[in-house]
């Protein structure tokens, strides 16, 4: 939506600048220009509809299953998480300054644009992955994982598999003793989790705006934390 509306006040710049210096003004582009923003409008309805689906999503046949739904990307609105058809807690995107929201949106990438997320967890757990020092111009490269007040991980993109052009993207993530690597394909959605060479856990988009990953873990901690950086890596590479 708001890629549409800095389309419109460009043209509508060039405009005013073409009448001011040659002395003409181009109706037929004129309205053409109009209808960048009612698509924008078009788009804003999509995206609160996405929003309202988002939260009152509950998902089916989910066994084995961290379940979320991300039709909208942009909005800090609370979402459910499910784990094999019971509610386990909610997430939300959440940002540091209510104007980085606005650029976030504006931008193709959405997901990539001053991304954090927050977990509130049926169990009375709060876990964060967020940057206090993020970079103004593009956000967060890299976060800490805090679960209610204490820092127990991080994680940070990888920028070292530049070469391998089958890659859409990659994330290390470390917790407690543990390294894990996330890897997301440039042909499809799919994200799989490494221990060394070991996969110890798949994801992907399945259904619509569904999203499913299953951790090839007895361990419900861990696999809490690997569905919450698998979360932020769907935002980040995927949305």
């Amino acid at each position: 939506m708001g890629y549409l509306i800095l389309l419109t006040i460009a043209g509508l710049i060039g405009l005013s600048l073409r009448m001011i210096v040659v002395g003409e003004f181009e109706i037929n582009q004129f309205l053409i220009l109009l209808i960048f923003p009612l698509a924008a409008i078009g788009i804003l309805y999509f995206q609160r509809h996405q929003v309202k689906k988002d939260q009152s999503f509950e998902p089916i046949n989910s066994e084995g299953a961290w379940v979320i739904r991300l039709g909208d990307t942009v909005f800090n609105r609370w979402k459910p998480l499910y784990a094999e058809q019971m509610l386990k807690g909610q997430f939300k995107r959440y940002y540091q300054s209510s104007w980085k929201m606005l650029v976030a949106e504006t931008m193709r990438s959405t997901g990539r644009w001053y991304l954090n997320l927050m977990f509130e967890m049926k169990d009375g757990r709060s876990i964060t992955f967020g940057n206090p020092q993020e970079n103004r111009l593009i956000g967060n490269d890299c976060w800490t994982i805090i679960e209610n007040d204490e820092k127990v991980g991080e994680v940070r993109t990888d920028l070292s598999f530049k070469n391998a052009t089958k890659l859409k993207g990659r994330l290390k993530a470390t917790i407690g003793q543990t390294e894990y690597v996330f890897q997301t394909y440039v042909t499809n959605s799919q994200v799989e989790v490494f221990v060394g060479n070991t996969v110890i856990g798949r994801g992907q988009r399945e259904k619509g705006y569904q999203y499913y990953f299953r951790p090839m873990t007895k361990d419900e901690d861990e696999a809490m934390y690997l569905t919450g950086i698998f979360t932020l890596m769907t935002y980040y590479f995927n949305t």
